[in-house]
């Protein structure tokens, strides 16, 4: 299993519209796949995986593209952060998308990456 990590492209706009204290500000604005990270195959907790995705997509020890089991998309990635997007794929015949919120995760109602605007 694997989850890909989007980022809001223009981070700085986000923030300007209110986006630290409301993640739906990043709705319709364009994302970009920087990471791919690898997902414990026995791990069935929806929330603990995101909240591995989003550690290791965070730099804490290190620059987290040399986290054990992340593919950077991106070198020059920002960490992930509040309005970014986070598709699981595994659980069931459709990928999740969860969108990293001021408290947790919230599921986005979209079944397929061609309902987010992905540059």
């Amino acid at each position: 299993m694997k989850a890909t990590v989007y980022h809001v492209v223009n981070y700085h706009e986000f923030l300007q519209k209110g986006g630290t204290f409301n993640a739906e500000v990043a709705d319709g604005m364009e994302l970009e796949a920087v990471a791919e990270v690898e997902i414990n195959p026995f791990e069935n907790d929806p929330e603990a995986i995101l909240n591995q995705v989003y550690k290791d997509t965070n730099h804490i020890d290190c620059p987290w593209w040399e986290n054990d089991g992340v593919k950077a998309l991106r070198g020059d990635a920002r960490s992930t952060s509040i309005g970014d997007v986070i598709e699981v794929e595994g659980f069931s015949p459709y990928p999740s998308f969860h969108r990293v919120a001021p408290f947790g995760f919230d599921r986005l109602p979209i079944r397929g990456r061609e309902q987010l605007n992905i540059r």
